[in-house]
């Protein structure tokens, strides 16, 4: 079968942002969306996929660049898809986003009366949960965010959006998965963290040797990490280290006196400072409530 081939260096004007952070201009009728790329330049685009009338891709090189551009801090940027508006600085982030939901608001009637000033947590290190993607290839194995716009697994050995501790596992979830007998056969590795500990959870669509768990409990040992093995749904997934029965994760609601606890495959917000901070906002928002119970659902 024909690669397809996509046009080759086009310059885009870009008129706006979308939803995604992705910068979108026109080229001949056609709508072009490029990831790193901020209204008013001319982008150079990489085009690395068409959906119907529509191309997809990157940019590296522009012209008239945007005041609002930065040096994004991550070298995987934009490549990783992990993320997509390092190149904006945090402030203009947050405009963005804000522009974003009274958007959303104005779809459905609503036309808020004032608005409080954004919420903002730790520019990195703030992603407390993660699925990563694990690749095989000819010999080399991959742990990190699909590519932007691709399926393919990026190189990567680290992430500046994880949690420190997580984003410090890669490297080792890398060496010691291509030590395993059934290494071709490890799609994805979820990772979270609470405040005290950190738990993965290891898919693996083969079974593994006795070899193979136990190259998984040194893991585990020298990381200070608990391992879960999962081999269909989550009704399969079995703790190979440590074998205790706190299986648990938690972090803390400051001012509240509360400890959230939860179990690796449930959900939680993953940035556990935002959360506390829009708690406490919520809350502080309903005025008194000594002696009221507030419940958070989701």
């Amino acid at each position: 079968m024909a690669r397809r081939r996509f046009p080759e260096g086009l310059i885009v004007p870009i008129d706006r942002l979308d939803e995604q952070g992705y910068g979108v201009g026109q080229v001949e009728n056609r709508s072009i969306r490029l990831k790193n790329a901020l209204p008013g330049e001319q982008a150079t685009a990489r085009i690395l996929k068409r959906r119907r009338t529509e191309l997809l891709g990157e940019c590296h090189v522009w012209q008239n660049p945007n005041e609002l551009r930065r040096h994004a801090p991550c070298e995987y940027f934009p490549r990783c898809g992990g993320c997509s508006l390092q190149h904006l600085n945090y402030a203009d982030q947050l405009a963005f986003k804000t522009e974003g939901l009274l958007r959303e608001l104005e779809t459905c009637g609503i036309t808020p009366d004032r608005l409080m000033q954004p919420v903002a947590g730790p520019r990195f290190g703030y992603r407390h949960k993660a699925r990563l993607s694990v690749r095989y290839l000819q010999g080399e194995m991959l742990v990190g965010f699909a590519e932007t716009l691709s399926s393919r697994v990026g190189r990567m050995d680290a992430c500046l959006n994880l949690a420190p501790r997580l984003s410090a596992l890669i490297p080792h979830l890398k060496a010691r998965l291509s030590d395993l007998s059934v290494a071709q056969h490890i799609p994805q590795v979820e990772v979270a963290a609470g405040e005290q500990a950190v738990a993965i959870i290891i898919r693996h669509l083969a079974a593994l040797s006795r070899d193979d768990e136990e190259v998984l409990r040194q893991l585990a040992r020298s990381q200070g990490i608990s391992v879960y093995l999962q081999a269909g749904g989550y009704d399969s997934l079995q703790k190979l280290f440590p074998l205790t029965e706190d299986d648990l994760l938690s972090y803390s609601i400051n001012g509240f006196g509360l400890n959230l606890q939860f179990h690796p495959t449930e959900f939680t917000q993953v940035n556990p400072h935002m959360n506390c901070q829009l708690v406490a906002d919520a809350v502080a928002s309903c005025g008194d409530l000594n002696g009221v119970r507030v419940v958070d659902l989701f």
